[in-house]
């Protein structure tokens, strides 16, 4: 990659850092720009320890996130589907509703 291009790269790198960081929907493009940021080189301590710290806290999250998926796969696969009778369906809706 030629310099003019790698600086144009960190330039749009920058912006999407600056955009993301105003706008938390955009949290994921900021991950990556500084991600990029720190492997290039050009990252400034303080992104490099936002990034850290960011990654500490979404670590847990997506182990979370892994294990809730697959008990979700585990119970679909192993779960016989069999029609309900209507009226155990109505009395857990009544038992549900009296404790609300």
């Amino acid at each position: 990659m030629k310099t003019s291009d790698k600086s144009k790269n960190i330039e749009n790198i920058v912006e999407t850092i600056e955009n993301s960081a105003s706008n938390p929907s955009k949290d994921k493009d900021y991950c990556l720009a500084t991600l990029y940021l720190i492997l290039d080189g050009e990252a400034t301590d303080e992104q490099t320890m936002q990034f850290k710290l960011h990654l500490c806290e979404c670590f847990p999250n997506f182990n979370n996130y892994c294990l809730e998926t697959a008990v979700k796969e585990v119970l679909q696969k192993r779960i016989e589907k069999k029609c309900v009778p209507n009226d155990l369906v109505a009395n857990i809706k009544a038992k549900i509703a009296l404790e609300i």
